[in-house]
């Protein structure tokens, strides 16, 4: 519908600010998916989902910025691998809509749901590699792999903390239930804001408390509590996946502006390659 949109002619140029996508979107549809995975799926599933989450993640980027870079003329390796960076985590809120209602067998739609749970940690570590190499010129493999360990690692202690902080909030001092259900609002943006503070990782923060709470719902909520938080949530993450792909829809005049000067026909045949070898790659 974004797309559709922004080929009316005369509609303004909307700017979107990957701030705004991260700071606002970003946070609260994390939580509400993971919200959503059953901790106890999550665990007995972790093994896989950390290798598709980190391993198939890595393996796409580097073979998708191999075609890029033999593809299009000109492109630099860590032009290519930031191209990979970019599409190779797919979208968690993508996944869950795909598997629904295809008949999948359970435990591979928890591996689905809960690799788009927390790959964007890596991908987004290795587009934030691939764009130092590019603007530095270099790159160290041992460097990025520790810090790589780092940043997941102490986003799962700021997950983990914040979600502890917040149990104790919602069992010792909260009982109203509208209280309640504001403060899962605000949990999100807590853990993902005091982990990106730090230089860590957001998403595994955000992950990683949705899951505590949603494992410990039932100590900490009453039956109205959950029955509204439930609905608000559903409405609320509804409107904001709908906004969110408009506004990425709006971006495609100012995109296809920048890229002019390149032929139609080019341009398809470089997004149709690339698209299928992320395709293959992940089968």
């Amino acid at each position: 519908s974004g797309i559709a949109i922004s080929l009316i002619p005369g509609l303004p140029v909307i700017t979107l600010s990957p701030e705004i996508v991260f700071v606002i979107f970003l946070p609260p549809l994390l939580y509400g998916a993971a919200w959503n995975t059953s901790w106890h799926n999550f665990k007995a599933a972790l093994s896989p989902i950390t290798r598709a989450a980190v391993g198939l993640v890595l393996f796409t980027t580097s073979l998708v910025a191999v075609a890029a870079h033999v593809l299009i003329p000109g492109l630099s390796w860590p032009m290519a691998f930031l191209i990979g960076a970019i599409v190779s985590p797919p979208d968690a809120v993508a996944a869950t809509a795909v598997t629904k209602g295809l008949g999948l067998h359970p435990k591979l739609i928890t591996v689905l749901e809960g690799e788009s749970l927390v790959n964007d940690a890596s991908g987004l570590i290795a587009y934030k590699y691939a764009l130092a190499a590019i603007m530095a010129g270099n790159f160290v493999l041992w460097k990025a792999s520790l810090n790589f360990l780092l940043v997941v690692a102490a986003g799962v202690a700021i997950g983990l903390a914040i979600g502890y902080a917040l149990y104790l909030v919602h069992k010792k001092l909260v009982c109203d239930p509208v209280i309640e259900v504001t403060l899962t609002f605000l949990t999100p943006f807590a853990s993902y804001l005091l982990a990106e503070h730090f230089h860590f990782s957001g998403v595994i923060a955000v992950v990683t408390t949705g899951l505590y709470l949603s494992f410990r719902s039932g100590q900490i909520f009453s039956h109205e509590s959950r029955i509204m938080a439930y609905s608000v949530w559903e409405v609320v993450i509804f409107i904001l996946n709908s906004l969110i792909f408009i506004l990425l829809g709006l971006q495609l005049r100012s995109v296809v502006q920048g890229i002019g000067n390149y032929p139609a026909g080019t341009l398809a045949l470089y997004g149709i390659v690339i698209s299928l070898v992320v395709i293959l790659v992940r089968f």
